[in-house]
């Protein structure tokens, strides 16, 4: 099953999804953010994806830049997702074709995000709602 996810030329087509992506952007180290939905198919699993871009080479604090990043994701309210994956790029944004190179592998950072029960995959980070809610509370 693949993810669709194309990001956007802009930060988000969605008002509300680029206005997320702007906060994103005030969180030290970050030069560029996306937020986007991002789902299987399923009209009932959409999730939420995060994009970070940090300096080429990346040199902030890549858990503080995490944690802050997936909690101004959880706190934004434009719809409810099933999941969040975080991604975070060294240099500035990039069209298509990828290069991959650039991707910062989240494994590392896991064990301090103090999230039990999410799980990186190719380098990004998917939290789970029950790990999000124990870290940063309900959301309202």
């Amino acid at each position: 099953v693949g993810c669709a996810f194309a990001p956007p030329a802009t930060r988000a087509l969605d008002p509300a999804l680029a206005e997320l992506a702007d906060s994103l952007v005030q969180i030290d180290d970050v030069q560029d953010a996306l937020a986007a939905p991002s789902s299987d198919g399923s009209p009932s699993a959409k999730r939420r994806t995060l994009r970070i871009y940090l300096d080429e080479p990346a040199t902030g604090d890549i858990v503080t830049i995490a944690t802050d990043s997936l909690r101004l994701g959880w706190k934004f309210d434009g719809f409810t997702p099933v999941a969040y994956s975080l991604q975070v790029w060294s240099g500035p944004r990039q069209s298509v074709p990828y290069d991959n190179s650039k991707r910062v592998d989240l494994t590392t950072a896991l064990p301090a995000l103090d999230q039990p029960n999410s799980r990186v995959y190719k380098g990004d980070l998917y939290s789970t709602i029950g790990d999000l809610e124990a870290k940063f509370g309900a959301r309202e």
